[in-house]
């Protein structure tokens, strides 16, 4: 399994691949064929951690654990190492054994030259600030109208609800009035059937009266005629006293 680490030294920045297996002397190799014999008494390796600490690197414990200990690909300060340079120089020392220099004189990167800005490409970054001004317009305008496009639908969606809901209760309400005028009708009919039947009933019970006095009358008629018939004959048959 290999390491990736990043050596930047002044201006210059290189990326390297260190072995699992004696990583710290591998970088030591890779800097001298970088620079050949700019470090003749040696390098200071330096890395700053999460407390804005340079911290220095010089076995291969100690930059494994930077390795691990960094967040993105561990990035190395070099510079050459002087006579002057010893342990009192570091006043910081971690748990597990990393010494902090902490004084001035330690070497920080060197901030890049700001570049310089041509005219062309001064107008090709206006062009592109106005075609991106102009895509964002773009974008808003296109937005706005699918939000009211969104806003209509829904509208109409909750009108297109609310007529099927009132559509719906309408037809609720007739079927409740069509039921109750079938039911009052319904009794109704029953009532008139109850009325028919009955005058039926007395239809029948005044043709029975009818024939009765009909019979009665003909009865009183035929009594009455006999009675002036008998009247009649007997008048005709009386004889005379003289002629007896």
């Amino acid at each position: 399994m290999s390491t990736t680490v990043k050596i930047v030294f002044k201006k210059d920045t290189r990326r390297v691949v260190l072995p699992q297996q004696a990583p710290f002397k591998n970088l030591e190799e890779i800097i001298d064929n970088f620079y050949p014999n700019r470090f003749p008494n040696g390098v200071h390796l330096r890395y700053l951690d999460d407390e804005k600490d340079y911290v220095t690197v010089t076995c291969d414990q100690e930059l494994l654990d930077a390795v691990e200990l960094s967040a993105s690909t561990l990035k190395l300060y070099l510079s050459a190492n002087t006579e002057s340079d010893s342990d009192s120089d570091f006043v910081k020392v971690s748990r597990d054994g990393q010494r902090s220099g902490l004084l001035n004189n330690l070497p920080k990167p060197e901030p890049e030259q700001p570049k310089t800005v041509q005219p062309e490409e001064v107008k090709e970054a206006k062009e592109v600030a106005e075609q991106a001004e102009a895509t964002k317009q773009e974008v808003e305008r296109e937005l706005s109208k699918a939000t009211k496009k969104a806003a209509k639908e829904a509208k109409n969606a909750d009108v297109k609800k609310a007529e099927k809901k009132e559509a719906k209760k309408t037809e609720k309400k007739e079927a409740k009035t069509a039921k109750k005028e079938a039911k009052k009708a319904k009794k109704e009919a029953k009532k008139a059937e109850k009325e028919a039947i009955k005058a039926e009933k007395e239809a029948k019970k005044a043709d029975k009266e009818a024939k009765k006095e009909a019979r009665k009358a003909e009865k009183l008629f035929k009594k009455e005629f006999l009675s002036k018939l008998n009247c009649r004959f007997l008048k005709d048959v009386t004889v005379p006293d003289e002629q007896e």
